[in-house]
């Protein structure tokens, strides 16, 4: 009986180290003679950063973005003050678009669309000052928590710098072609993830820091009234009358408008009207 449980146990000590060869292998990859077993140091078994919710930063990363709608009596100059408040607040225009609307019946109406990236301490007090020198008529505000994502890749970033660490040292240290060009091959996955992870965390900073605002301006004749309540009966009659006013002077000022409009055509019109009449009444003598 003891026979044959000798064999069993050594049949069972060999299947335990070859497990656990392989096991090194699959984290780190078979280069050198232990270097796997030390790489694997920074790792757990799936290769990933080794954190807990303890390790979360303690301020949050906070992706901040505004939208708003304006309205300007004064393109030009509301566009040269914003550039101005942008710049002392140390932020930059990203994006910028201005477009003109149709000039028929003499009116041109301008609209402008900007992307605005401010200092994320200073973003309130933008739309502060934006609030004094234009008409805003809608405020929309959203937060992007990324605290969790920015950990789990810095986390991840130092585990690749240290094992980059390690695959350069036991490089120098390579005893074989073979060795080395297996060592070689890590690194280069790893540079290459290091390289990717840096530049991840470079947008995250820039969104975190920099707050946006994207922001629409429409140029008008006179600002939108804001209604903050129910009006009165009053208020609504006198509303009404001050509408039909505004609308009557409109009317007339278009109608004078065409008229001055129309007259190069009045003139060879009366004209030719001119010269017919002369011809009937010569017509008219003769007979």
């Amino acid at each position: 009986m003891k026979r044959r449980i000798l064999p069993l146990m050594l049949a069972l000590f060999v299947i335990l180290g070859i497990l656990a060869g392989c096991s090194a292998k699959s984290v780190t990859g078979d280069y050198a003679p232990g270097v796997a077993g030390e790489i694997a140091d920074g790792l757990n078994g799936s290769g990933s950063p080794n954190f807990s919710d303890s390790d979360v930063l303690t301020d949050r990363k906070l992706i901040r973005k505004i939208n708003l709608t304006a309205e300007t009596e004064d393109m030009d100059a509301l566009l040269s003050q914003i550039n101005q408040r942008v710049s002392q607040l140390e932020g930059y225009i990203e994006a910028r678009n201005i477009y003109n609307s149709s000039a028929y019946s003499g009116k041109v109406r301008r609209n402008a669309t900007l992307t605005i990236r401010i200092p994320a301490d200073r973003l309130d007090q933008f739309v502060e000052q934006l609030g004094g020198i234009s008409n805003i008529i809608s405020n929309e505000e959203t937060s992007d928590d990324v605290t969790l994502q920015y950990t789990a890749t810095e986390s991840r970033l130092k585990v690749l710098k240290a094992e980059e660490e390690r695959l350069l040292a036991f490089m120098a240290e390579a005893k074989s072609v073979s060795e080395m060009l297996e060592i070689e091959q890590r690194l280069t996955e790893v540079q290459a993830e290091l390289e990717s992870l840096t530049s991840q965390l470079n947008v995250y900073d820039n969104l975190v820091d920099y707050g946006t605002v994207n922001l629409r301006i429409s140029e008008v004749e006179r600002y939108a009234e804001l209604v903050t309540g129910e009006p009165t009966l009053w208020e609504q009659i006198a509303d009404g009358f001050t509408g039909s006013l505004r609308n009557m002077g409109n009317i007339l000022k278009t109608l004078f408008v065409f008229t001055i409009t129309v007259i190069p055509y009045l003139i060879p019109l009366a004209v030719v009207g001119g010269i017919v009449l002369l011809v009937l009444k010569l017509r008219k003598r003769k007979k």
